[in-house]
């Protein structure tokens, strides 16, 4: 129960690390005993077309992933996310996710270890926020994903979720009620939802 109850954690903080665009990368772990299969989806919204690839266990899901952004790196291929202004921003952003979502800092900084020593390994630069852990608060890296789904609601676009939430209405109810889990975010989140979107000229949400 105890390995179960640590890949549940797992799962949930390596899911959210992923959910960037162009591209949609979720994670499935198959329990077995005491450890565990994955599955690594990445699902293209261009073509329309999901590329399955397996890993052993949440740490080979993350590995696997990061080995991956740094080879595209190191090739001169910019960064997945259309959010980042190129490498460095993306990587602080993965990295500060890790150190929020893990399920403790031991395990926050294992990844994030990772992360640091692979670019290191490849003759990329370092980057000084990673090390002295300089993130952003979760509440705000809450307000920044609610900003950009806003402009991609107003601009017609489909959630960044899909094709796991197919509606902007899904999408809300997702984020709300992350920030309702969050104690971190809680009120202040859904204050900001409402506010934003007021601003935004969009309907209030139900």
């Amino acid at each position: 129960m105890v390995a179960i109850n640590m890949v549940i954690k797992l799962l949930t903080y390596t899911t959210s690390v992923l959910l960037i665009r162009p591209f949609l990368t979720i994670i499935v772990l198959t329990v077995w005993g005491l450890g565990c299969r994955s599955a690594i989806i990445t699902y293209d919204p261009k073509t329309g077309k999901s590329i399955t690839t397996r890993a052993d266990g949440a740490w080979g899901s993350f590995t696997h992933v990061v080995d991956r952004e740094v080879a595209r790196e190191r090739s001169g291929a910019p960064p997945p996310n259309k959010r980042t202004k190129g490498w460095r921003d993306y990587w602080i952003a993965r990295c500060e996710t890790l150190y929020h979502r893990a399920p403790d800092q031991l395990e926050a900084d294992r990844h994030i270890a990772y992360v640091v020593d692979k670019r290191h390994q490849e003759g990329l630069p370092n980057i000084p926020e990673i090390a002295r852990r300089q993130f952003r608060t979760r509440l705000q890296m809450f307000k920044d994903n609610v900003d950009w789904a806003i402009e991609d609601e107003k601009s017609g676009q489909k959630p960044a979720t899909y094709p796991f939430q197919k509606t902007w209405a899904e999408h809300w109810k997702w984020r709300a009620d992350h920030a309702r889990n969050d104690p971190q975010v809680g009120e202040a989140g859904l204050d900001y939802i409402r506010e934003q979107r007021r601003k935004g000229g969009l309907p209030d949400l139900q």
